[in-house]
């Protein structure tokens, strides 16, 4: 019985975010109300908040689902130059984040007063930097990088120039300029860890 209610509960959760996404594709995040959600989705109104404390929790979950495809992505190269492997992620998240320009914009703008939007960021930033990590550990290996690199701060590093530029980006309507920016970007941190070290 417990299986038939999680399905159940699973199936409403799902039709309630698929609405949701779809309603905010065509006519943007604000304009859509809670109650148009759960009428798009065949339910009661107050059935979406037992599955969402607010609207702006499905954007949460969209991202949540949209870095885990990107971070499930294997990487296409293990023989690329640092930046260019560090530059990978940025750009799955661009190409999957294109697709929902509304959405992306929304998320960012919210963030700083949705808490559900800031712990999914957390946990994103904390597998982005632990990638970034291993890219790092990988070009200590390689001779890449002085032996005596701290590939942390330089994960770290890479993680606050991909957070940062991405930001900065959307919340100046330059999202054109997030790639080309990045790869300016991670080039002059690689080229200055190869020199330095960055211990």
């Amino acid at each position: 019985m417990a299986g038939k209610r999680d399905q159940k509960k699973r199936e409403v959760f799902d039709a309630l975010y698929q609405s949701a996404l779809r309603l905010f594709d065509s006519k943007g995040y604000d304009a859509v109300t809670v109650s148009e959600i759960t009428r798009a989705a065949g339910v009661a109104k107050g059935t979406f908040f037992n599955h969402f404390p607010a609207k702006a929790d499905i954007l949460a979950e969209w991202y949540r689902r949209l870095m885990a495809d990107v971070m499930d992505t294997p990487a296409t190269d293990d023989s690329l130059p640092l930046a260019e492997a560090a530059l990978e992620v940025a750009h799955q998240t661009i190409s999957l984040s294109a697709a929902s320009p509304q959405l992306w914009q929304a998320t960012t703008q919210l963030s700083p007063v949705t808490p559900s939007i800031q712990t999914v960021e957390a946990e994103n930033d904390r597998a982005v930097r632990n990638h970034y990590i291993r890219l790092a550990r990988r070009a200590i290996s390689k001779g890449h990088l002085p032996s005596d690199t701290d590939p942390d701060k330089l994960g770290d590093l890479y993680l606050t120039l991909f957070t940062g530029t991405v930001r900065q980006c959307v919340v100046t309507g330059r999202r054109e300029e997030i790639l080309p920016d990045l790869k300016r970007r991670f080039e002059a941190l690689a080229s200055i860890a190869a020199r330095t070290g960055l211990p």
